[in-house]
């Protein structure tokens, strides 16, 4: 058994209020996998904003959006520096900050060393609303699919990814054939960023600790 992990997808931006996809995984030619069902699977869905921030070297709030889900831990804690990642988009080679807090849409970050007054701060945030699925596109041509799983972002959002007694596993074992395509989709007005780096280039730090994707697969054939 192996994951494809969030790393392996090419993450794109959703069509606002359509089901359109976040992440894609094509399977190699020479390459078969069948995913796993019965085995817990990670999946943690992010929307992206950014905005100047006055004084982001100090204590700072972000109103987002869209709603935000706060994950919880199995004692019903709040598991705020998971909710969320800010970092500094102006300078890009600042260390990221996590929340201290998160009130209804308002989440508050301590301030990021470094960053200058009115830079442009980028967050990441799990989303508390709107709807995801897992589907399969098959074949060359990719006009046939099928549906693995579906449900409310919400609910998702709410899991502790970290604990292996909350995550959620898939009905039944599903084909994954040469050439298929392995799609997370996301049917929001919010803009969906499943990216684990800034759209900016030679940032230096990993971001969007938030997401996350890791879906366990058996190899079927191996490459030549």
């Amino acid at each position: 058994m192996k994951y494809l992990e969030l790393s392996d997808f090419v993450p794109s931006t959703n069509i606002p209020n359509v089901l359109s996809p976040v992440a894609t995984y094509t399977c190699p030619l020479s390459v078969a996998y069948e995913i796993l069902g019965g085995i817990p699977y990670h999946l943690a869905i992010t929307a992206y904003q950014s905005q100047t921030v006055a004084t982001p070297s100090a204590t700072f709030t972000i109103t987002t959006n869209y709603n935000i889900q706060v994950p919880t831990d199995e004692y019903g804690n709040p598991l705020y520096a998971i909710t969320a990642i800010a970092y500094d988009v102006t300078a890009n080679n600042i260390l990221p900050v996590v929340p201290t807090n998160v009130s209804g849409n308002v989440i508050t970050f301590p301030g990021i060393q470094g960053a200058a007054n009115g830079d442009t701060i980028g967050v990441w945030y799990r989303l508390g609303q709107d709807y995801w699925s897992i589907y399969v596109k098959t074949g060359t041509t990719k006009q046939t699919s099928f549906m693995i799983e579906t449900g409310a972002v919400r609910t998702l959002n709410a899991i502790d990814q970290y604990n292996a007694k909350t995550l959620l596993t898939f009905a039944q074992n599903y084909p994954l054939a040469p050439g298929d395509q392995l799609i997370v989709a996301v049917k929001s007005p919010a803009t969906i960023s499943m990216s684990t780096r800034s759209i900016a280039t030679g940032f230096n730090y990993e971001l969007n600790t938030a997401a996350m994707l890791r879906f366990p697969v058996n190899v079927v054939t191996q490459p030549a």
